[in-house]
């Protein structure tokens, strides 16, 4: 049985809940409507009952966005850790790998000034993007803002403390919003590789006009001395680049793709590509955005797929040779193993993300914890220690009878043969 529909001990109404936490009504709602609060208990018509856990969740909430200057995607990634998948895996209406849709449920509560407060907030920031994109950060004015609103300032501090928090909103706000959301079916529908990436880099040039300026300020951010600032425009630039990321993997898993490089930095690269046409078309006014796309798809068709016409194929990048024993206890020596094409194996250490290079592991033993795979790895030079792994990567490895392919979570262990 779900724990969030057993009674707790102590039930409050929202008043209650922002009084002892600290935050407003609208911030409430703001984030169980992104999945970060889960949705409280329906006593009645217009009554919606809070109990600690939601009190202990904003706190914490609270904690690594104020003290720790986190992004959202940063804290649904810490909220999460070692959880499995569920409502707060959505943030924005887009889940945290992509910039797809998910479906969100209904509103929390009935009465339309609720929905009313959603509204606002995402107004306040959808016309911040817009005069910080066409003004700059230090040339807009709150009561600019306000103005274009007609809204009241006092309104505005009901749902931001100044225009540096709503800043660091807007740069969350934007990676969900550069692909226009009418665009997010198509892209999300598209199987193949190069479609997918064509489709939505066209929709973000389309969009781009619109946001370039932001985008500016946000890389501006980057080197700027505020600490807090820069990271969040930091994350900010692998949020938008990993959708690609994510279709890239896809890609070179099922061999339509081959790279050498670190896919998290091609994905980057994707993104560049597609914004620095945007400038290029501001220089050279006539080409279209079609025409830009067929470039850059150009560059990296010609850059990243197999060329099945071509009569010379690319060197591959050869792994080392071992034994795989699977969750059964079948035992497969394989020659050129690798979990991705650099011949990595790609994990977390605590906060870290690691890349463990395939060929100074002598074992690998793989655990499953229930919640989480663990990979227990014994190294050539004597060095022992733990990583978490993503239980759904395969190795790949070519056997005696053809090509092998098996998940990390139906693996045993795996020996390398050293290569001395």
């Amino acid at each position: 049985m779900d724990n969030r529909n057993r009674i707790p001990s102590r039930q409050m109404k929202a008043s209650e809940l922002c009084r002892e936490s600290g935050m407003s009504r609208s911030a409430v709602h703001y984030y169980v409507s992104l999945g970060l609060l889960h949705r409280p208990e329906k006593a009645g018509l217009n009554l919606h009952l809070y109990d600690e856990t939601h009190l202990t969740r904003l706190r914490r909430i609270r904690e690594l966005k104020e003290k720790k200057g986190l992004s959202l995607a940063e804290i649904k990634r810490v909220l999460e850790q070692g959880k499995p998948k569920g409502p707060l895996s959505q943030v924005g209406g887009a889940t945290a790998d992509t910039l797809e849709p998910v479906d969100r449920e209904a509103p929390i509560d009935d009465q339309a000034a609720d929905g009313e407060d959603l509204k606002n907030r995402e107004k306040i920031m959808d016309m911040a993007i817009k005069l910080f994109s066409e003004r700059g950060y230090e040339n807009t004015k709150i009561s600019d803002i306000t103005e274009a609103l007609r809204m009241g300032k006092s309104t505005f501090y009901v749902y931001f403390k100044n225009k540096r928090e709503l800043f660091m909103e807007c740069i969350d706000r934007l990676a969900v919003t550069i692909v226009p959301r009418e665009s997010w079916d198509e892209i999300r529908n598209e199987q193949e590789y190069l479609l997918k990436n064509k489709k939505r880099g066209l929709a973000f040039l389309r969009a781009f006009p619109g946001y370039r300026g932001i985008l500016n300020m946000i890389r501006g951010a980057v080197g700027r001395s505020d600490p807090l600032m820069a990271q969040k425009a930091i994350e900010a630039f692998r949020v938008l680049s990993r959708p690609m990321l994510k279709d890239l993997r896809r890609a070179v898993a099922n061999g339509t793709v081959r790279i050498k490089h670190d896919e998290a930095f091609v994905a980057y690269l994707h993104l560049v590509m597609a914004e620095s046409f945007g400038y290029w078309q501001m220089i050279e006014p006539g080409y279209s955005v079609e025409e830009g796309m067929e470039i850059i798809m150009d560059i990296v068709q010609n850059g990243l797929v197999h060329a099945g016409s071509s009569n010379q194929e690319p060197d591959a990048w050869k792994g080392p040779a071992g034994e795989v024993e699977d969750s059964s206890g079948c035992k497969t020596r394989l020659e050129s193993i690798s979990i991705d094409p650099e011949g990595f194996l790609r994990g977390r250490m605590g906060d870290a993300e690691v890349d463990v290079v395939l060929s100074r592991i002598q074992s690998v033993r793989v655990h499953d914890r229930g919640d989480r795979h663990e990979a227990e790895l014994s190294m050539g030079d004597g060095q022992r220690f733990v990583i978490e792994v993503n239980a759904e990567d395969s190795l790949h490895g070519t056997a005696p009878f053809g090509s092998f392919r098996l998940p990390l979570k139906r693996i045993a262990s795996v020996s390398f043969e050293s290569e001395e």
